[in-house]
């Protein structure tokens, strides 16, 4: 599977990093390198896991039921796309998080970042709500406060067909 923009980007900012002028690596290398580079692995990782999970078809996911368990085909085929979906979710937000840990790292001093954040997800609010979402149906759903409703009421259901 060949790597999605994302990916390519990272590699682009390697590649700056590691074989451009020794001022940008002297630069990254005093911010938190191994921070920086975990950040960097986590965009790469998480690219290659929404691009896969958009690759996978239905016919896959039928096509392991039938393989694997023959008596309990609708009870497997829908944990996989529980598991599927919950994956795919989790790798959004992980990914958001990676940008945010680099950009903080590289270019937003400390006291600016708060700010820098809030602007980032009014600026692209189709995020925001990946991670509303993604907090909602499985990020501790029961935790979340509302003062119109209990905790318990606040989890989001999700039908996958």
């Amino acid at each position: 599977m060949s790597k999605g923009i994302i990916g390519n980007k990272v590699s682009e900012l390697r590649g700056v990093i590691n074989e451009y002028s020794i001022a940008i690596r002297d630069y990254v290398m005093s911010k938190n390198w191994e921070k920086i580079r975990s950040c960097m692995d986590t965009l790469g990782d998480t690219d290659l896991a929404i691009n896969t999970y958009f690759d996978i078809s239905d016919n896959l996911i039928k096509d392991l039921s039938n393989k694997h368990f023959k008596d309990d085909n609708y009870g497997f085929e829908y944990g996989i796309k529980y598991l599927l979906l919950y994956g795919v979710l989790q790798s959004m937000f992980i990914q958001q998080d990676a940008f945010l840990g680099i950009y903080y790292e590289i270019i937003t001093p400390e006291e600016e970042f708060s700010e820098f954040k809030k602007n980032f997800f009014d600026k692209y609010p189709i995020l925001k709500k990946i991670r509303d979402i993604r907090n909602k149906a499985i990020g501790h759903p029961t935790n979340k406060k509302d003062s119109n409703k209990k905790d318990s009421d606040k989890k989001m259901n999700i039908s996958i067909s």
